[in-house]
């Protein structure tokens, strides 16, 4: 008797908000984080240099500030990327590891993301531990 095999899911039922941050000051997010936002095409980006936390507010269109950032498509699952090397630049921020923040706070169209509380997301070192396990050394 043949059985139909069907994989687990990896994904939980309900979607969790993601952002996170590489080193070439992009600002990613995945879809539930856009659409928490407001899906905007346009925002501004804020930093507090005492708490330090980089905000992200959504802009309609006719609201257009000074330094607004574009909103841009990224990947397959419908994801964002702001590109804000700008304000890496003048705020003199350094990033140095991809920072990940898992379901951060989004209110009233602001994305608030603290550098202070950030996961970092190593590729080597988890690489590296994966293929020692199999026994593959470089």
């Amino acid at each position: 008797m043949w059985k139909v095999y069907s994989r687990p899911r990896k994904r939980s039922d309900e979607p969790v908000a993601k952002a996170s941050i590489n080193t070439r000051g992009e600002i990613s997010m995945n879809y539930e984080a856009w659409q928490r936002l407001g899906e905007p095409y346009i925002v501004t980006l804020w930093y507090d240099d005492e708490d330090r936390q980089i905000a992200v507010r959504s802009l309609d269109a006719e609201q257009r500030e000074g330094d607004a950032f574009i909103v841009s498509p990224w990947g397959k699952s419908g994801g964002r990327v702001v590109r804000a090397k700008r304000l890496f630049t003048r705020c003199r921020i350094m990033i140095t590891k991809r920072l990940i923040f898992t379901d951060p706070d989004i209110k009233s169209g602001r994305m608030k993301l603290s550098l202070s509380y950030a996961d970092y997301a190593d590729k080597t070192e988890r690489r590296k531990s994966a293929t020692m396990e199999k026994g593959y050394f470089w």
